[in-house]
C-alpha cells in the first residue's frame, strides 16, 4: 500500500530560527562521519573516530543524499480549539464499509452514526505574547532539569506538551510538605474556567512524575477565580458626552487588567489604573473607586479572602492601599466588560 509510515533510526531534532524557519538536524550533523575498522598507533585520531561513531549511531543515522522525506506534524487551533459540552454534533466526511445482505439496512447502520463530546475541550491558548514570555522565562532561567525547587515545578509544566492539554495558567506552592498544584483552563468564549477535566489533572501529574524530585509528593488541583468588577463615580467635564467618556473609561479600565497579563496570586495595584482614568478626555477627576467581588450565578462561587465593606453587595475593603490581594491559587478576572465595570457621573 501506498503511503505507509515506517519507524526507522533517523531521530531528528528541530531548532527555530528568529524568523520562525524550522531546521530538522538528523544524527549528529555531520555528513562525513565514517566507521573505521583499521589500527592506528596514534591515540587521539582513534579516539575521535571512536567518538564520531558514538555520536552518529546515539543521535540516528543520517539519510543518504536526494533523500525524499515527508513529514507529519500537528498543530493546535489554539483558544478556538476550546469547545463546551455536547458542541462537536457534526459529521464531517466519512468512510463506512458495511457488508451486509441488506442493502437497506446497512444504510441504515451508515445513517446511525452520530458523535457528540460529553466532556469539554478546555487547555488550548493562542501564542503568548511579550510580557506574558518574560513571566516565563524568569523562571526557566534559573530552572533545573529535575523539579526541585517550585520555581522548577512553574518552568517544567509551562515546557509540558500540548498533546496532553497545557494548563492557561497555574500555581506551585508548599503546602503542609506536599507540592500543590494549582491550574487554571480557558473555555470557549475565552473566560477562565477553574473546571478542568481530571484527565488533564493526571496528565500533569503524569508529565511532573518524570521530573520530581522522589522525596516530594505532588497534588494536582484546580485554582481560584475571582471574579472582580469596578465603579468609578466621575466628576466630567459637561461639555463633553458622556457616552463617549463612559465608554472610554470602560475600555480603559478593562484593558489594564487585559495588560496585566496576571499569573495566579498576582495582587492588583490600583493606582496606576485611577490615573489612566483621570488621564481620558473629558474627566476632571475620579471622586470614588469601589471594587467588588462578583460571586454566584454567571460568576465563579469563589470569594476573596479580603475583608467585605458590604456583603450584600460583595465591595471589598481597599485598606487604604489601593490594591486587592490574591493567594497563591487565585487569579482575578473581569468577565463581563460592559456589564462589570460601571461609570456614575456627579455634579457639584
Amino acid at each position: 500500500m501506498i503511503g505507509q509510515w515506517e519507524i526507522i533510526n533517523n531521530r531528528f531534532v528541530y531548532e527555530y530560527s528568529d524568523r520562525g524557519i524550522v531546521t530538522v538536524r538528523f544524527g549528529n550533523g555531520v555528513i562525513n562521519t565514517e566507521s573505521s575498522s583499521g589500527y592506528s598507533s596514534d591515540v587521539q585520531p582513534f579516539l575521535d573516530k571512536i567518538g564520531d561513531m558514538a555520536s552518529s549511531s546515539s543521535l540516528g543515522s543520517i539519510p543518504r543524499l536526494n533523500t525524499t522525506m515527508f513529514f507529519k506534524y500537528r498543530v493546535g487551533g489554539g483558544v478556538r480549539s476550546n469547545v463546551g459540552v455536547n458542541t462537536i454534533n457534526s459529521l464531517g466526511t466519512i468512510t463506512i464499509f458495511v457488508n451486509g445482505v441488506d442493502q437497506n439496512r446497512n444504510l441504515r447502520v451508515k445513517n446511525s452514526l452520530t458523535v457528540n463530546n460529553p466532556l469539554p475541550a478546555l487547555g488550548g491558548v493562542d501564542m503568548p505574547d511579550v510580557e506574558e514570555l518574560r513571566s516565563i522565562v524568569k523562571y526557566n532561567f534559573a530552572a533545573q532539569e529535575r523539579c526541585v525547587k517550585l520555581k522548577d515545578y512553574y518552568s517544567r509544566i509551562a515546557q509540558m506538551n500540548g498533546k496532553f492539554g497545557a494548563p492557561y495558567k497555574n500555581s506551585v506552592a508548599k503546602v503542609n510538605n506536599k507540592i500543590e498544584i494549582s491550574i487554571i483552563g480557558i473555555d470557549e468564549n475565552g473566560n477562565l474556567t477553574n473546571q478542568s477535566t481530571s484527565a488533564l489533572k493526571e496528565n500533569v501529574a503524569n508529565y511532573l512524575s518524570e521530573y520530581k524530585d522522589e522525596t516530594h509528593y505532588v497534588s494536582v488541583r484546580d485554582g481560584r477565580i475571582l471574579n472582580i468588577g469596578y465603579e468609578f463615580d466621575i466628576f466630567a467635564d459637561t461639555s463633553v458626552d458622556r457616552n463617549q467618556i463612559s465608554s472610554e473609561i470602560i475600555n480603559v479600565a478593562y484593558e489594564f487588567n487585559q495588560n496585566l497579563n496576571l499569573i495566579m496570586g498576582q495582587d492588583i495595584y490600583l493606582s496606576q489604573l485611577i490615573e489612566s482614568v483621570n488621564n481620558v478626555g473629558g474627566v476632571i477627576n475620579v471622586v470614588a473607586f469601589r471594587v467588588y467581588n462578583k460571586v454566584g450565578g454567571q460568576y465563579s462561587l469563589n470569594q476573596i479572602s479580603q475583608p467585605l465593606l458590604d456583603t450584600t453587595t460583595g465591595q471589598i475593603d481597599l485598606i487604604d492601599k489601593n490594591a486587592i490581594f490574591a493567594e497563591y491559587n487565585e487569579i482575578f478576572e473581569i468577565k463581563y466588560k460592559d456589564k462589570d465595570i460601571k461609570v456614575r457621573f456627579v455634579n457639584f
